[in-house]
């Protein structure tokens, strides 16, 4: 991935992109073994990669279909919330506090780029109305991949939260949501 011509030029790359976002495309048909699925799955994890062209070079794309890895590249390119972990109560009171343990982890080759805040939503199961309870002190951009980030702390229930039963999502500006 990319063309690298002096010396450290690849350390650079890799530290400059850890928050920036990257995008590309490949570079040498010429070589066959630099485009093993091993190497570039490494490569694009390496210089944390958000989106590549599928349109140039089709030959290494088409390799990578048929050696099995095409899926996993595109599963794991840019950034990939998972919910892991959530402790919440089973029942809260409107205008009342609460406390939470939720954990998330980075499954992509990126992380986020943009600004954006965690939010706990509280969904009414019977008309599905939307509450939002902020996450403060929450910096999305630097779950950077492969790590794993808990959020912890307590919360206060809007006021205006009328009595029913209600799912609980984690939200990032809808960067991720999850049903717990």
């Amino acid at each position: 991935m990319g063309t690298f011509k002096c010396t450290g030029d690849r350390t650079y790359m890799a530290d400059d992109s850890r928050y920036n976002y990257v995008t590309g495309e490949t570079n040498d048909a010429k070589t066959p073994a630099a485009w093993t699925c091993a190497n570039a799955m490494k490569e694009l994890a390496q210089f944390h990669y958000s989106s590549l062209n599928t349109d140039y070079l089709k030959e290494i794309i088409d390799s990578w279909k048929e050696n099995g890895c095409y899926d996993v590249i595109s599963a794991h390119l840019g950034y990939r919330l998972y919910l892991t972990k959530a402790i919440l109560p089973s029942s809260v009171t409107a205008g009342g506090e609460f406390c939470y343990h939720i954990e998330i982890n980075n499954e992509g080759y990126a992380a986020p780029n943009k600004e954006m805040e965690a939010h706990i939503v509280l969904e009414n199961s019977g008309n599905g109305a939307l509450y939002s309870v902020m996450v403060p002190g929450v910096e999305v951009r630097a779950w950077l991949p492969g790590n794993t980030y808990t959020l912890q702390g307590a919360a206060s229930v809007p006021a205006a939260v009328p009595s029913g039963n209600y799912k609980v999502d984690v939200n990032s500006n809808c960067i991720f949501e999850v049903l717990t």
